[in-house]
């Protein structure tokens, strides 16, 4: 599903939908191991199913009815649990308002959806799912002017929904964030998310920035301190011993998906890098399980 990109306002922040989309998205299993974050708020609703949230510290379940807040930096990876998941997803973006210029109001409501962890709530007592709802049948048709009205309309509600369920009380206290994510760390991070299995370059990632090969290598040693072809070692390795540790895939349909071209030559790449076969990674993985259920 196409989306488009709205601006609109809550109070003096200045908002932005950038990304709408409503798939079914068990094709893309595989990548979604590979943890990585986004400059946006990203929203996520589940309409059908079951989804595994992971992040480096903790993984928990969201089930149909349920949705998800992602506020922007937090690295996560998102896995459909059943073959018919399917999902509503938004991305919207929020300047950071000058904290001397703006009402304190306008610095709570940028706060509440840039903090440092996730939050779950069902929709069933609230209007949120008919709001998403609506806004996809709008979006699924011919846009014109009164139907982007209609979605900035209906986004902006949608936040403020939202707002009213992370602080009901309306009496949190929290600290501004003295900066987001560059936008160009964000293109770099879902190059690597969504390009590490397939025969994507360094020209090109470059091309993808507009920038020399030069210039990449530089943007790359500033953004991660490392270059184009250790980022993507250190991705498919992260990749590879989730997979090792959190699906029953055989260690030849590993290899497969990170595009090696026998298990042997994964096998070497997992050894040399962690000192370990990928058997040991995985077996060492059941065996803490059994214990920590001991």
């Amino acid at each position: 599903m196409n989306y488009y990109k709205i601006d609109f306002f809550i109070g003096n922040i200045r908002c932005k939908l950038i990304g709408f989309n409503a798939e079914n998205i068990v094709s893309d299993r595989e990548c979604k191991y590979y943890q990585h974050c986004h400059h946006s708020i990203e929203i996520y609703y589940v309409e059908k199913g079951c989804y595994e949230v992971m992040n480096s510290k903790k993984s928990f379940h969201i089930h149909e009815g349920q949705l998800l807040l992602i506020p922007p930096k937090t690295y996560h990876h998102i896995i459909p649990l059943t073959e018919d998941a399917s999902r509503i997803t938004l991305s919207v973006e929020m300047v950071q308002p000058n904290i001397y210029k703006c009402d304190k109001g306008d610095i709570k409501f940028y706060q509440s959806f840039h903090q440092e962890d996730f939050f779950v709530f069902n929709t069933d007592a609230t209007g949120t799912r008919q709001i998403l709802v609506y806004i996809k049948n709008i979006l699924e048709s011919e846009m014109h002017y009164l139907k982007r009205e209609k979605v900035r309309v209906l986004v902006t509600t949608l936040l403020i929904n939202i707002f009213d369920r992370l602080f009901p009380d309306n009496n949190t206290k929290m600290t501004m964030k003295s900066s987001e994510l560059p936008p160009t760390e964000e293109t770099l991070n879902n190059f690597f998310a969504f390009s590490f299995m397939s025969n994507s370059s360094h020209s090109d990632l470059a091309n993808k920035l507009h920038v020399s090969p030069r210039q990449l290598h530089r943007i790359m040693k500033k953004t991660y301190n490392i270059n184009y072809r250790q980022k993507l070692k250190e991705v498919r390795l992260e990749t590879a011993i989730n997979f090792l540790r959190n699906t029953d895939k055989s260690i030849a349909e590993i290899s497969n998906i990170l595009g090696y071209s026998s298990s042997a030559n994964f096998s070497t790449f997992i050894k040399t890098s962690t000192g370990k076969t990928p058997s040991q990674i995985r077996k060492e993985n059941q065996t803490l399980g059994k214990d920590n259920l001991s």
